[in-house]
């Protein structure tokens, strides 16, 4: 072992500069990076990649390198194979994305040992996306717990979805961040959006919650690899774009004259998300989607044009909405279908697809305190909220203390009173009565973040069960048990 690589695992082992970095205040960048196939340690891909982990190393504004993990299952390169070949390259720390997708508890634990081992102590924890055949999954908030119990020196991050457009989906985004927080989750990370009104919501939750922990904007630079995605009104698995942002998008594709000038374009779009996320108070920023060292040279050099050039939020609005042209960034008129089960003249499904948690507030300068009271910034909706019989069922079920009642009669009261399997999770009180058997990743402490624009499930064919749960709580005034669930 060289003497360089000795002070490597020294940098990486016994101290944490990833951590450090979001610790000290400092706007950081991060590079979002995804593994090869497993058996391509020595291909083209790999070289690419290499390259990009050197370039990273020439900017000080970079502080990490993150990895993507088990983008197509289990065929791909595990990613602390590849976080620990680009640290050592970069000289920059790695995060490294663990997918409860394919993986129970044994499996994650053998993950975290060989993450471990070789050096890796930043991890990002997702409960992945839906897969068809797919049998396993463990959510991030049991893998959160696992490391906070088991390994407190690993700095473990998770996820949040705040492109939401209904009140029971941004809700459940936001509780279930806080029982991520709850669980040892030191960092937060965003998934990708274009929606900017988005980012600043999420951030003044935070805020009014007290909510201290660093947040970081996940951004995409788009090419035209998103195009079949931007075409299908999404962003990612879960992030929806509004009919006129996709067409505005293709549009740009159709007018380019090249590559090069589409790819300007979007540049631009990204440096200004860049910039906006830095004048907000994001931690920093995690960009997804560089193909190459080139990509990669060319953001850094026009995101620091950017930041000389747009040093306040009132002068970004105006560049972003002469960018996108002041089109609607909220699907709402996407929408086409309504709500299973749902009363469509009720007040709250005409917010579907349309709401956001906080009145706009566009100017808000970064270094403005928050007041903890904001009564005067929320936009009052209603939850969806279940139908009468579903409440009267779920209300004799407490009434009956089923949760707390085992045996063959009470079972038998449980799937006739309120549809109870014996495969759901015990804690009934806390899961408003709600059969959590039946969620396809087998998700307990709440909804994935892959939920459509009209609140379906991922497998677009049923409703959200854990965003029904949402509403019962809301109905029956304890959304306070949903955020001590999993405590």
């Amino acid at each position: 072992m060289t003497q360089d690589d000795e002070q490597l695992n020294i940098n990486f082992n016994e101290s944490n500069p990833f951590q450090d970095a979001l610790a000290g205040g400092k706007f950081s960048m991060i590079i979002e990076l995804d593994p090869p196939l497993e058996g391509e340690a020595d291909s083209d891909n790999m070289f690419t990649l290499e390259k990009i982990a050197e370039e990273c190393s020439r900017h000080e504004e970079i502080v990490g390198i993150s990895i993507s993990d088990r983008m197509n299952g289990p065929t791909h390169m595990a990613s602390w194979k590849l976080a620990e070949r680009l640290s050592r390259i970069s000289s920059k720390p790695a995060i490294s994305h663990i997918s409860g997708q394919g993986h129970n508890q044994s499996s994650f634990e053998e993950e975290i040992a060989s993450a471990s081992s070789a050096g890796i102590n930043n991890l990002l924890l997702l409960s992945g996306n839906l897969k068809e055949g797919e049998e396993k999954y463990l959510e991030s908030t049991e893998q959160l717990r696992t490391c906070s119990h088991k390994h407190e020196k690993i700095n473990t991050g998770a996820a949040v979805n705040p492109f939401k457009y209904s009140v029971n989906s941004s809700f459940a985004q936001y509780l279930k961040m806080i029982q991520k927080i709850n669980n040892g989750a030191q960092f937060i990370t965003t998934q990708a959006g274009l929606d900017m009104r988005k980012y600043d919501e999420l951030l003044r939750f935070c805020t009014h919650r007290e909510i201290t922990v660093p947040l970081i904007a996940r951004l995409s630079l788009i090419s035209h690899d998103c195009l079949p995605m931007i075409t299908d009104l999404q962003m990612e698995p879960g992030v929806p774009l509004s009919r006129e942002v996709s067409s505005l998008i293709l549009r740009e594709l159709n007018e380019a004259q090249d590559h090069s000038s589409f790819m300007n374009i979007q540049l631009r779009r990204l440096c200004l998300q860049i910039n906006a996320c830095a004048l907000m108070g994001y931690s920093g920023v995690q960009i997804k989607g560089i193909k190459n060292a080139v990509e990669l040279h060319q953001v850094m050099i026009r995101m620091r044009a950017c930041m000389e050039e747009i040093i306040s939020l009132e002068q970004f609005y105006q560049e972003w909405d002469a960018l996108n042209q002041s089109v609607s960034f909220s699907p709402g008129s996407s929408i086409l279908q309504s709500l299973p089960n749902q009363d469509v003249k009720s007040s709250n499904h005409a917010q579907t697809g349309t709401y956001y948690i906080y009145k706009k507030s566009e100017l808000r300068p970064v270094d403005e305190s928050l007041s903890s009271d904001n009564t005067d910034d929320l936009i009052y909706a209603d939850f969806n909220h279940p139908s009468d019989f579903e409440l009267f069922r779920t209300k004799l079920a407490k009434k009956l203390n089923l949760d707390e009642k085992d045996g063959s009669i009470a079972r038998l009261l449980k799937k006739t009173i309120a549809g109870i399997s014996d495969e759901s999770p015990a804690d009934l009180a806390k899961t408003q009565f709600t059969d959590l058997s039946t969620c396809p990743k087998k998700l307990i402490h709440g909804c994935c973040g892959g939920t459509t624009s009209d609140d379906l499930c991922e497998d677009g064919k049923n409703s959200c069960i854990h965003l029904e749960r949402i509403g019962m709580a809301a109905s029956l005034n304890q959304l306070d048990l949903l955020e001590q669930a999993s405590d």
